[in-house]
């Protein structure tokens, strides 16, 4: 269906959120506050600082970037923990690809010879398959699997 997903990481202050917006009832026009009006929004129990809000087989993903871990999304249950800062997920056919960062302090994480890594995952979450690491790479923010 045509939506917009808005991924609310809520400054881990509360629980995270998604809001799905059908397009066919979102109006620009409208102050950004009643933009809530018309969304569903779903809650991520017990979950902030998530990111990376991904579709992945039958199953909506989150990755939770303190708690170094990715979670479903709906019902709230962990996957894996692949350890360090998680941010950048991406799907294909051999599996979920992951991007790691150090964990560092915001004033830190962006110096020289900071490191980030991508890993690999199974498709049903049984194993990490491979590790490569990204000398210098600083924070992995994004990843994106075309095929």
């Amino acid at each position: 269906r045509d939506s917009l997903y808005i991924g609310l990481n809520n400054r881990g202050q509360q629980d995270a959120q998604v809001l799905s917006i059908s397009l066919n009832k979102l109006d620009l026009s409208y102050p950004i506050n009643q933009v809530y009006a018309v969304a569903e929004i779903l809650t991520l129990k017990g979950l902030t600082h998530t990111h990376d809000f991904e579709k992945f087989g039958d199953d909506w993903i989150v990755s939770a970037s303190h708690q170094g871990a990715i979670y479903r999304a709906q019902p709230t249950e962990q996957l894996c923990q692949p350890g360090k800062w998680v941010r950048g997920l991406a799907g294909g056919s051999q599996g979920l690809w992951v991007g790691m960062s150090e964990l560092l302090d915001r004033k830190n994480r962006h110096r020289e010879g900071v490191d980030g890594e991508l890993c690999l995952w199974s498709s049903d979450f049984a194993f990490e398959n491979n590790r490569v690491p990204l000398k210098n790479a600083g924070q992995v923010n994004d990843l994106l699997v075309l095929s």
